[in-house]
């Protein structure tokens, strides 16, 4: 099994600073490498078939999608969002367009 590692935050982590190399409360851990790759490839399938009516606006061409993700400690990807104090969730996305 191959692995990759990720940075994650322990659950109940103390906020405060540290001298060292990783904020306090940070861990290193080893993910599966496949169970990554599958995150990646549903999330990927996912936000093409959203974007897939979206080729074209007017005269401006869609040249270029960017979607913030993130890695879970068990491996799974998702778009980064915030919770706000109104009725949903932000997340962040950027389509640049080309004439």
């Amino acid at each position: 099994m191959s692995t990759i590692p990720v940075r994650v935050a322990e659950a109940n982590a103390p906020a405060a600073g540290t001298l060292g190399v990783l904020p306090s409360g940070t861990l290193i851990k080893q993910i599966d490498a496949d169970k990554i790759r599958q995150s990646v490839t549903q999330i990927a399938g996912q936000i093409a078939g959203i974007l897939q009516d979206v080729k074209q606006v007017g005269d401006f061409k869609l040249k270029e999608v960017q979607v913030s993700v993130e890695i879970s400690a068990n491996g799974e990807v998702s778009i980064v969002g915030v919770v706000s104090g109104g009725a949903g969730v932000r997340g962040a996305m950027t389509l640049t367009f080309s004439v």
